[in-house]
């Protein structure tokens, strides 16, 4: 059983499609039409996901404390509220960068401090 907050999703265990005969279908037997027209290996040749397309961003599961009010609010906005919630979060992340440009983003690391001058802030000690 699927469930998904509040409604109950079912799939049957067996669908209509009768996959052994489609199986032992020959070729030949295959009607085509003009929105399923025949196709050759030529047609194919050239075929890549994505192209033109840009590839999805990774993203990463975490645990995040958020206070009940918040998370309560971008709940209520409906589905996709999670990946708002992620949109708020990088605006913010772009702010900052601009803001304090001491801070650098190293790929799949995280921020990293790179200059002496911004360690020395974070340990709170000063010049």
């Amino acid at each position: 059983m699927n469930t998904k907050r509040g409604s109950r999703v079912t799939r049957s265990a067996k669908g209509k499609t009768d996959w052994a005969k489609l199986k032992a279908m020959p070729d030949k037997a295959i009607r085509f039409t003009k929105d399923a027209p025949r196709t050759s290996p030529e047609d194919w040749a050239n075929a890549v996901a994505h192209r033109g397309l840009p590839l999805p961003v990774r993203k990463e599961q975490i645990a995040l404390r958020v206070d009940a009010d918040v998370l309560a609010w971008f709940r209520a906005q409906g589905s996709g509220w999670q990946t708002r919630m992620n949109e708020v979060l990088k605006a913010y992340w772009k702010a900052m960068a601009k803001a304090r440009p001491n801070i650098r983003l190293q790929p799949d690391r995280g921020p990293l401090a790179v200059s002496a001058e911004a360690e020395r802030i974070r340990l709170g000690r000063s010049g």
